[in-house]
């Protein structure tokens, strides 16, 4: 009882990582704070922060995200049937912010 208590515990924490994710976001920057970001060197300790907790909790959101997909897209008819949409704000924006993202740089916009 206690296994499969834990494995639907478990289960719904991954389903709601992607939509938790798009609320926690950080908003996007301005054309003029992203020239600044890029001119501007990051620090190594912002290095380290993002080798050792965010690309590895990244990693986790995204195969999350990957393994909910197919229920998002079921679901996706009762809030907007937009498939293109769903995919980039599910799979997309959590792949590129976890892979294409440069090193400490936390403020980067996705594609």
């Amino acid at each position: 009882m206690k296994k499969a208590a834990a494995a639907v515990v478990l289960a719904a924490s991954l389903a709601l990582i992607p939509t938790a994710t798009t609320l926690l976001s950080p908003s996007p920057a301005t054309a003029q704070a992203q020239a600044q970001m890029s001119k501007q060197e990051t620090d190594p300790g912002l290095w380290i922060l993002d080798l050792l907790i965010v690309r590895p909790v990244s990693l986790i959101i995204v195969a999350g995200a990957v393994i909910t997909y197919p229920v998002a897209l079921l679901l996706d008819p009762l809030f907007g049937n937009d498939p293109v949409k769903l995919k980039k704000a599910w799979l997309s924006n959590n792949f590129d912010y976890t892979f294409d993202r440069p090193l400490g740089n936390f403020d980067w916009k996705a594609r």
